[in-house]
């Protein structure tokens, strides 16, 4: 059911496919900028990364839901070997397989790999930057490929500008300490994090003081239409910044600890983003990992805690959710598998009754993900039905079609359809405020968003959901699409 469950498409997946379709065939995202380092979407901007993933599979495949989920779903896959990889450095080969295991069946990474979230390909990319720094030696360049993988991670999720400076510094010093990297090597992964994360330095800077755009060639370091999403949501730039850091750290411990966010497309409740009552188990792993000093792999464990006090400005500077934290949920569920380890050693048919345990709440968890209460609030939430419905109503006529405005975004969806050239968007669209952190659209070309923006025209189509069209005067034929209705007269 890849592609189908969850079913419909979230509007910041719409907007990511929207981008990469416009990026491949005009050279420019549907907001007209060429080539941009950050995307202006809605307003405040979205990551670019995703998008830019995503084309080669539009080329192929044209633009679907599948298409623009897949890449996620292959990052997915992809960290599993990663994950063992990384485990076996760590604590051998039974480590790497159990916390593999635990990656495989955590609801919050199979929940991630299902749907194109732009966000969530930062943990792959850390992941792999992190792989990397484990293969440093003195003998090879190592480090420069975890610095470029790190420097990518500022394209997947703006929440990489305050991790991975923090990592780069930490693991440098560690592996200067340890003697496992030259000068050389350390300077040329310093370059080159350097050169690739420029870009992104130049888009703060350029939003941060309100500076014209930045054209390098046809890349574009864009100056945002409305404030940017970094400082809506960073403490630092908020005016009571020492009360909401506190209250942002204290609503981090009280999501890692209840592991919900009760947001649906990050968990279902009640399973949490590791079956509920395991983060205790976590600490106990962190605790195990931590490097004694004859350790003879202290170096990686010393890596390895790094990446976790690096997500620690994400918990205080950001009132976080499950999505906004993603980092930092890869060690954590790899922590959660190192007790298992010496459950294994000590009691052997306790640690299969655990396993057990785990297997049986997987299979419970499978069950609610594809019951009926969670596919109705899935529907919702990605607005199941809205992109068959406008297909409909665009292939009836040539008419005017008027979109509901209870999704979020419903311009997206339309866009999504239509394929429409930016130039051409451009032109016609309507704003309610063009400055607003999140455009809401009144109309472009034959669509218009909310019924009281739509126009009396008698040929006019309507795509509702909850609305009810009263006008006597005209019969309609309704055609139903999960939550949405066509109304064509």
């Amino acid at each position: 059911m890849f592609g189908y469950l969850p079913p419909g498409l979230n509007q910041d997946e719409a907007s990511s496919g929207v981008d990469a379709y416009s990026l491949l065939h005009y050279g420019v995202d549907h907001n007209g900028v060429s080539f941009p380092v950050v995307l202006v979407s809605f307003g405040s901007g979205q990551n670019s990364l995703y998008s830019y993933m995503m084309i080669p599979f539009v080329a192929i495949g044209g633009l679907t839901p599948i298409t623009v989920r897949l890449p996620m779903l292959i990052s997915g896959i992809l960290s599993l070997p990663l994950v063992f990889y990384l485990g076996m450095r760590l604590a051998g080969s039974a480590f790497g397989l159990l916390g593999m295991f635990f990656i495989a069946i955590s609801p919050w990474h199979i929940l991630l790999s299902r749907w194109g979230l732009e966000s969530n390909l930062l943990p792959f990319f850390f992941l792999l930057g992190f792989v990397s720094l484990l293969k440093t030696s003195t003998n090879n360049y190592w480090f420069a490929a975890a610095c470029l993988c790190f420097a990518i991670c500022c394209y997947a999720y703006g929440t990489a500008y305050v991790v991975i400076p923090l990592m780069v510094a930490c693991s440098s010093l560690i592996l200067l300490a340890s003697n496992r990297v030259r000068w050389k090597a350390l300077l040329l992964g310093w370059v080159v994090l350097l050169v690739v994360v420029t870009p992104i330095v130049m888009f703060v800077t350029v939003n941060t003081y309100r500076w014209n755009s930045v054209h390098w060639g046809p890349v574009t370091v864009p100056r945002l239409p409305s404030e940017a999403r970094y400082v809506e949501v960073s403490a630092l730039f908020h005016s009571n910044w020492l009360g909401d850091l506190r209250n942002n750290s204290v609503n981090a411990i009280e999501l890692l600890w209840s592991q919900t966010d009760h947001l649906i497309w990050n968990v279902i409740d009640p399973y949490g983003y590791f079956y509920t009552f395991t983060f205790p188990i976590a600490i106990m792993g962190v605790i195990g990992l931590s490097p004694s000093r004859n350790d003879g792999n202290k170096s990686d464990k010393l890596l390895f805690l790094s990446w976790i006090v690096a997500c620690v400005p994400i918990c205080v500077l950001l009132d976080i959710n499950i999505n906004r934290v993603n980092v930092l949920f890869i060690p954590l569920i790899i922590c959660m598998a190192y007790p298992l380890v010496w459950l294994m050693k000590v009691a052997h048919p306790l640690f299969w009754m655990f396993i057990g345990v785990l297997s049986i709440a997987f299979g419970v968890w499978f069950g609610a993900l594809v019951d009926e209460p969670y596919q109705l609030q899935a529907k919702h939430a990605f607005s199941d039905g809205l992109l068959p419905a406008i297909e409909v109503a665009r292939r009836t006529a040539d008419a005017p079609i008027c979109v509901t405005g209870q999704p979020n975004m419903p311009h997206i969806y339309a866009l999504f359809v239509e394929r429409t050239n930016p130039r051409e968007y451009l032109a016609s669209v309507r704003y309610v405020d063009a400055h607003s952190p999140f455009r809401q659209v009144i109309s472009f070309g034959r669509y218009y968003f909310g019924l009281e923006n739509c126009p009396s025209n008698p040929r006019t189509i309507y795509v509702l959901k909850d609305e009810v069209l009263v006008n006597s005067s005209i019969k309609y034929g309704v055609q139903r699409f999960s939550l949405f209705s066509v109304y064509v007269p």
